[in-house]
């Protein structure tokens, strides 16, 4: 399955400082990596008062853009 997604870190003290960054990949059970490796510096969720944890939670969105069961195809014409 290929999925394009927008994940989001929400900075719950002000929502225009959310981390989001738009991912894609092929989907599978053996392989579930979507292209993000880095997606948000540990220091920013380490930073006190920083706004991203709070009550030792920390609060992601998922936005799906594309999902489709199409099949990779490794042939080239």
């Amino acid at each position: 399955m290929y999925v394009e997604a927008k994940l989001r870190a929400v900075n719950r003290k002000d929502r225009k400082k959310d981390k989001e960054e738009t991912v894609c990949g092929w989907l599978s059970a053996e392989n579930y990596y979507c292209c993000c490796p880095k997606f948000m510096p540990w220091k920013d969720l380490k930073e006190r008062n920083g706004g991203f944890v709070k009550n030792k939670e920390l609060k992601f969105e998922v936005e799906i853009l594309v999902i489709s069961n199409a099949v990779q195809s490794y042939l080239s014409l």
